[in-house]
């Protein structure tokens, strides 16, 4: 098993989730002089150590797509949104499990947008009083600077900038 360091791109190994789990956090310690919570390692590390073993989607994007459908979550969706987020959706980069992803694809296809239309037409009632995105800054001009979505998505759909941080801008959206 492995996990890739988001703070220097360090690549660690280990036999186990627990001894991996482990790795990182004596690297996060070595290495970085980060805030983030014991815990909140062990659980990047471990997620993204158990979504490098189970990804197995297709990589190659396709040219032309069929109508999207986007539906709420519900209990008959339950197989459908696990395969999606237990295999097909990050494949090519575990790194962004459980991120904003469109699975590769589908990609540059309006798909990540009509998602976004989908959750803010739900929010309210789910009890929601507003939506948050978090557009990275500078994004790599490829899929994988994007998979928090583009922050032109947000504004173009009402979001307002509430915070500039060192790597992405928080976005937030009252709902009506």
């Amino acid at each position: 098993m492995n996990v890739k360091c988001f703070g220097c791109d360090a690549v660690l190994e280990a036999g186990d989730a627990d001894a991996l789990t482990d790795a990182f956090v004596g690297h996060a310690r070595d290495v970085h002089r980060w805030s983030y919570p014991e815990q909140a390692l062990r659980n990047y590390a471990r997620n993204y150590a158990e979504a490098t073993e189970r990804v197995s989607g297709d990589t190659k994007r396709l040219a032309e797509i069929a109508e999207v459908s986007v539906y709420p979550m519900s209990e008959d969706r339950v197989d459908d949104w696990l395969r999606f987020f237990d295999r097909d959706g990050f494949a090519g980069n575990p790194d962004w499990a459980s991120c904003f992803v469109i699975a590769p694809p589908f990609r540059r296809h309006g798909v990540a947008a009509m998602l976004l239309d989908r959750v803010i037409e739900d929010a309210a009632t789910r009890g929601a009083s507003w939506i948050e995105g978090y557009p990275h800054n500078k994004p790599e001009p490829s899929d994988a600077g994007h998979f928090r979505g583009p922050r032109s998505m947000y504004e173009a759909r009402g979001f307002q900038l509430v915070e500039v941080r060192e790597r992405d801008t928080v976005m937030r959206r009252p709902v009506r």
